[in-house]
């Protein structure tokens, strides 16, 4: 019994809940991913010291970024927590 390609594309109708779902676990990954990275080069830039070339701006930026971050978390984007 074969189905045609119209129906099985009736059958297969978007589960709007779902994406929503998986949306925002993407994107808290993303947010996740993100943090861990600034992290990382935070305390790579603070084990390096002031050797570092560009040390001072590397700190600064990465240092709003990390600011920015939260601050959206707790003020912008209630879901969040």
């Amino acid at each position: 019994m074969s189905v045609s390609p119209s129906a099985r594309a009736m059958s297969k109708t978007l589960d709007v809940n779902k994406y929503a779902t998986k949306k925002t676990i993407a994107q808290g990954l993303l947010d996740v991913a993100l943090l861990t990275a600034n992290a990382s080069q935070l305390k790579y830039v603070l084990q390096v010291g002031e050797k570092h070339e560009f040390y001072v701006l590397m700190l600064t930026l990465i240092i709003v970024s990390i600011v920015l971050q939260l601050s959206y978390a707790f003020f912008w984007d209630p879901d969040w927590i």
